[in-house]
């Protein structure tokens, strides 16, 4: 087996914390490790988050194909990788390897997003300006590792990104310079620029964004630039109002959550399948922390619970995606070089 494994057995009774009626586990189900071998010699780039040192790997997780398939990114290796679910014994067998092409580069792979209908995959660059939006097969379940386009941005550093709910736009920001939030027009596949937010937030720098399922919302979770602001930590989440009609964000947000003391900025965040509440990793703190959400007035609410460690072995987590039948939490973690899924009840 290519991928080294690792299957939890998890008791539900003393590893599981309340949600809405729902629990989650705290104790992963599923550890899947990015194997050395696929890095050759490669010497990583180090970073700090507040006085903690880590690389750059495996950042962007995606669910795909009625939750039966899951996708990463990696940074430093510049590779999407594919799985097939085993949702019996919670057991992911390897799928596919996506290098980089000369024209289609990966190095700096941020985060990974898939259209609903299953069509296309967009994986945003970090040290570019590029979007690389790929075909999917919906039959065979692979990749084209030849993009249908690739996106210019405005600003360098591209970082979340998110296809709306009615597969009609795809979404994206950056953390850089004036780091803007920007909104695609899909039509099949053909995608262009339709509006742009300016950020309004100064130091502070959009890291990513989700759509709620009817797609009036628009969810962003910013953090301090850890690049441009070493060993700074902070952050809050925006609620924007979303025109579907237009594809504009209205400028004011409906709501704010900023807490100095118990939060510092996230780097990835999801609703959940019926927008109750949302979740945000929380890099720097080796967390993933649950708010909830009245999405009739677009209100951020109470924190309800959080994944923490030892129990549920973080490492400084980044991307993170729900599956869409809401049963199955995937985070991807910079830190160890993995991607690890949590059950929900």
């Amino acid at each position: 087996m290519l991928f080294r494994k690792y299957i939890i057995n998890v008791v539900i009774a003393l590893n599981t914390i309340g949600l809405f009626g729902v629990s989650i586990s705290n104790t992963p189900v599923c550890e899947v490790f990015t194997p050395k071998s696929l890095y050759g010699d490669k010497v990583f780039k180090i970073s700090f988050v507040g006085d903690r040192s880590r690389a750059s790997t495996c950042g962007g997780v995606a669910w795909f194909h009625d939750d039966n398939y899951l996708a990463t990114v990696n940074f430093e290796g510049g590779f999407i990788c594919t799985y097939k679910f085993n949702k019996s014994e919670n057991q992911f067998v390897p799928l596919q390897i996506v290098h980089e092409t000369q024209d289609a580069k990966l190095f700096s792979a941020e985060n990974v997003t898939f259209s609903p209908d299953g069509k296309l995959l967009a994986v945003s660059m970090n040290h570019t300006k590029k979007i690389n939006v790929y075909r999917v097969s919906t039959e065979t379940h692979l990749i084209d590792p030849i993009p249908v386009v690739i996106l210019q941005q405005k600003e360098r550093n591209v970082h979340g990104i998110r296809f709306s709910h009615n597969n009609n736009y795809l979404a994206s920001t950056t953390v850089r310079g004036s780091s803007p939030i920007t909104i695609y027009k899909r039509e099949e596949e053909r995608v262009k620029l339709i509006s742009q937010l300016e950020n309004s937030f100064k130091l502070l720098k959009p890291k990513s964004l989700d759509f709620t399922h009817d797609d009036t919302y628009i969810a962003v979770v910013y953090a301090a630039n850890v690049i441009n602001i070493p060993n700074k930590t902070s952050g809050l989440v925006a609620i924007f109002k979303f025109d579907k009609n237009t594809g504009i964000i209205d400028p004011n947000p409906v709501s704010l959550y900023q807490d100095n003391d118990n939060f510092d900025g996230g780097e990835d965040i999801n609703f959940s399948p019926d927008d109750s509440c949302i979740f945000i990793s929380e890099h720097a703190r080796d967390r993933i922390i649950v708010h909830e959400f009245d999405k009739i007035h677009g209100k951020i609410g109470k924190r309800i619970t959080e994944l923490k460690n030892p129990e549920a072995r973080l490492s400084f987590p980044h991307g993170l995606n729900i599956s869409s039948d809401g049963k199955y939490l995937a985070v991807a973690h910079y830190g160890d070089d993995k991607f690890s899924v949590y059950l929900v009840h």
